[in-house]
Order: C-alpha cells, then sequence, then structure tokens
C-alpha cells in the first residue's frame, strides 16, 4: 500500500483504486492543475473519465466506481465532486486564510530589519495568528477603509471604540497567577502563561464574554500567548499606557505616524501571502485574489478545526458562533485527505496534497 507500488493501479483492491481517485480528485480541486488554481467539479469529472479510460487498459474496472456492477461513483469520488459543487454554489464565498499563509508572512518579517518590529507586516503577522485562534470579525480588532486615524476609530453608540483596548486585555503568570499589565509588560516572555480577552461587542450580543488563551507549546511561533504579547508591547510602545481607549490594532508607517490597522491593509497584505504561497499572479489572478479579506480568518478558523475532526458543537463554542451557519465555509477535502491516510497503511510515503 504505497504510491510506487503499482503505478497503473493493477494488482491492488478496488478500494484502493477507489481512493487513490479520489485523492487526484482532491488533489485537482485544490488547485494542483495547469492554471495553479481551482477548478469546477464539472472539470475534474472530466479528468477523472479520462483517468479511468487510461486505465482501463490495464484493469477491467472502471477506478471510479466500487465494482464492475455499479453505475455510480464510488462514495469516496463521489463525495470530492458533491463537496466542490456545493462550494462552487455558495454566494460571495471567503477562501480562508491558512497557517501557510501564516508562515509566510512570517518569514518576511523575519527578514526585515530588526529594527521595524512595529510595521505594517509585523503588526499583521501577528493579528493574523492572533485572528486564526479567536475567529475574529474585522470590527473586533481593525478599522473600516479610510479609518487609518488614530484619533478617529469606529464607536459604537455609547462613544466606545468597537474594536479591542487595553481595558480588554489581561495577562496571567504560571500557574494561572494574576500579574497586572505593567507586569506582563516585563516579565520574560516564556512567565507569561495565558491571555484573557474581553469581547466587549459581539454579532452575536453576547458583549462582555471572556475567552481564555494558554501558551502553545508545540509550536512557539503560531501561538496565541505570544502573539498577543506583541501586540500589546507593540501598543505600549507607540501609545503608551494612558490612551486605554485606543484600539490596539495599530502600526507604525513608513513616515513613522501611528496609524490603525484598516481593511485595506489587511485585504493588502493577504493577497500577497496567498498569491506567494498559492502560485497566483496578482494581476492576471486579481478576481480569484480578491476572495481573501479580512472574513478570510473566520473561513480559516473553522476550516482549520473541522478539518482537526473537531465536531459541529465544539467549532461553534470556539469560534463563538450561535448558528450553524459556519458549516457554509466548510470544505470536506482537508478531512478526506485524513481519512484517506487511515486507509492507506503506510502513510508517510503518500504526498502532501493539501
Amino acid at each position: 500500500m504505497k504510491l510506487k507500488d503499482d503505478w497503473l493501479l493493477e494488482n491492488v483492491t478496488q478500494e484502493r483504486r477507489n481512493w487513490q481517485i479520489a485523492l487526484y480528485a482532491t488533489h485537482l480541486a485544490t488547485g494542483s492543475n495547469l492554471w495553479h488554481k481551482s477548478i469546477k467539479s464539472a472539470t475534474i469529472g472530466k479528468y477523472l473519465l479520462d483517468v479511468s479510460k487510461f486505465l482501463s487498459r490495464f484493469h477491467p474496472i472502471d477506478p471510479r466506481k466500487t465494482d464492475a456492477m455499479t453505475k455510480s461513483l464510488a462514495p469516496c469520488v463521489q463525495s470530492v465532486l458533491t463537496e466542490v459543487a456545493r462550494w462552487e454554489g455558495i454566494v460571495d464565498k471567503r477562501e480562508p486564510f491558512t497557517a501557510d499563509m501564516f508562515h509566510w508572512q512570517d518569514r518576511r518579517c523575519q527578514n526585515l530589519p530588526a529594527t521595524s518590529p512595529d510595521n505594517i507586516h509585523n503588526a499583521l503577522r501577528d493579528r493574523f495568528g492572533v485572528g486564526l485562534y479567536a475567529c475574529l470579525r474585522l470590527t473586533e480588532w481593525a478599522q473600516e477603509a479610510g479609518n487609518s486615524d488614530i484619533n478617529n476609530p469606529i464607536l459604537d453608540p455609547q462613544g466606545k471604540p468597537k474594536a479591542f483596548c487595553l481595558n480588554d486585555l489581561e495577562f496571567r503568570g504560571i500557574g494561572n497567577r494574576r500579574i497586572s499589565l505593567e507586569e506582563a509588560f516585563a516579565a520574560p516572555e516564556d512567565t507569561i502563561e495565558r491571555a484573557i480577552i474581553t469581547f466587549s461587542h459581539q454579532k452575536n450580543k453576547n458583549h462582555g464574554e471572556k475567552r481564555v488563551y494558554l501558551r502553545n507549546t508545540h509550536s512557539p511561533k503560531l501561538c496565541f500567548v505570544t502573539l498577543m504579547l506583541r501586540i500589546f508591547k507593540r501598543f505600549i510602545r507607540l501609545v503608551g499606557w494612558q490612551n486605554k481607549e485606543t484600539p490596539l490594532a495599530i502600526y507604525k508607517s513608513a513616515t513613522g505616524t501611528t496609524k490603525l490597522l484598516t481593511s485595506t491593509d489587511i485585504e493588502a497584505v493577504m493577497h500577497e501571502a496567498a498569491a506567494a504561497v498559492y502560485n497566483l499572479d496578482q494581476t492576471k489572478d486579481k478576481k480569484i485574489l480578491q476572495s481573501w479579506t479580512s472574513h478570510s480568518l473566520r473561513v480559516g478558523a473553522c476550516v482549520i478545526l473541522h478539518a482537526q475532526g473537531f465536531t459541529g458543537p465544539q467549532i461553534k463554542f470556539l469560534l463563538r458562533w450561535k448558528s450553524d451557519c459556519f458549516m457554509e465555509y466548510l470544505r470536506n477535502l482537508g478531512v478526506l485527505s485524513i481519512q484517506q491516510n487511515a486507509a492507506i497503511t503506510d502513510i508517510e510515503t503518500m504526498p502532501n496534497f493539501i
């Protein structure tokens, strides 16, 4: 059961042949084709038909079907086409922001001068990582286009900023020890065990909800606590301790001015990351790149948890959904790959198509 054991699938089980075709369909659906972009389910179906015609020279049973008598496609093959067709039918769909995009942005930041920790690229790298954990809506952390003036953030009817401010942030030391923000600022990073965020404004009306995020020792670069500490310390460096009702999502511009992050900033950097990671051209693929917006953080958070096997109720709780509308964002292609890993004995020899 290795990829190189039987290139033409002559002597393997029909189940294995089904899974191999399903994996190829997944491969195509995630942009691995001559155009390096997503293709429609009907086109994928034609690709699979051509492959089955070629393989019929070496085995009499159609590799797309469970046996010689069955007219319909095998469930694992049909599930890919069904999922791609469902995704095509979603109006105004958004592509997910992914861990690969985060790591690309992180590498970009590593190549910047050490003297520029407060520029827009570092600021967005940190915010993107936090957004994948917290499934953030734009108004919860940043501003609409045109609202970059630090003295003019978007306000609620009571005149309070909608985005996170210093008063919405708390850190705890080892053993869940309570510490002040001043202590957190001065403490070694590895002594900060958790960050607590107050969602003072939420679309689901659950205003004032607190969420706790613990240090991720398995992935230090993509750790909520580490990233939130950077955001916090950047704010103190640029704004200070007194302005506790100024949004935390700020950066220092090329002119030295402190500005609020806006949807325009977010989309520009996301498009650069998506183009680099998914081999898209900023001009030719402009329409595709427009599918990445600030909302992509919410989509990405949903897709990641779903692909890792979290249940619907778990996803709703962790990402603060009250309805099941998050299901519209999910694509089962990643889950299919996980299932295929279990079906193949020696999964370490299989390429990572996702």
